[in-house]
């Protein structure tokens, strides 16, 4: 019986940050037309036109199959093409997308190359979590979980998350455990955002320092949900972090 690879460790934190993002294909109550993925990429400002055209480059067929030769075509000739797609045939009256179009992205978004795809757009936000955890010195899966997050949600690695990190830490052995650590890095990071938003900060990041937590009102369990070890070493995975 042939398996499904292991999702990489940059395909579970994705799909964790896609999650915690909202994760669903939303449509023009913003003003964006479209909005999709991880990171929820968007055709209003021009991101997401190249993640579905390096979609239908990886998987051609499969892409025409699920969301039509038309959509393909659309993808091939760029973001502008998709907006005019979209408006036309994927938004309803109220700028929402239909049934038919939530299920061909919820298809298409388990493709191979779509998650391919996925990681490449995200990728420099994949090397900063990276850099903040190599920064604290931090080794498990769920670390790195977290120095993405952050790096999506807040900006990393960021000097003042570094120092007031560093600071508060100090010389002692108050936290000898490294989820403890990652504790402090979630605190101190809500505590650096912005007061109207702290709380929604601190519950997710401490989801993910702890390994699970509730998140808009969802709870989560990291190794359950995503796979994202605290026993695991970030970059023992095949597809580690490049640096």
């Amino acid at each position: 019986m042939n398996r499904k690879p292991h999702p990489t460790l940059q395909t579970r934190v994705l799909r964790m940050v896609h999650a915690f993002e909202g994760g669903h294909l939303a449509g023009d109550f913003d003003g964006q037309v479209l909005s999709w993925g991880p990171l929820q990429w968007n055709l209003g400002q021009g991101t997401l036109g190249p993640v579905l055209a390096r979609i239908v480059e990886l998987e051609p067929e499969q892409a025409a199959r699920i969301m039509g030769e038309e959509f393909v075509e659309a993808a091939r000739r760029g973001n502008a093409a998709l907006v005019g797609f979209a408006r036309a045939r994927i938004l309803d009256r109220r700028g929402r997308p239909t049934w038919e179009w939530r299920n061909a992205f919820h298809r298409l978004e388990e493709l191979p190359g779509t998650q391919q795809a996925f990681r490449e757009a995200a990728q420099p936000y994949l090397d900063r979590g990276r850099r903040l955890v190599e920064a604290l010195e931090f080794t498990t899966e769920r670390a790195y979980a977290l120095g993405v997050d952050i790096a999506v949600q807040n900006g990393a690695p960021r000097r003042d998350h570094i120092r007031r990190y560093r600071r508060r830490l100090g010389a002692g052995t108050r936290y000898p455990m490294e989820w403890q650590r990652l504790k402090l890095l979630a605190q101190v990071v809500a505590d650096s955002a912005n007061p109207r938003w702290r709380e929604d900060v601190l519950s997710r990041k401490l989801t993910i320092a702890v390994g699970r937590g509730t998140v808009h009102g969802r709870r989560y369990e990291l190794e359950r949900d995503f796979g994202i070890s605290y026993w695991r070493k970030w970059w023992e995975d095949p597809d580690r972090p490049s640096a």
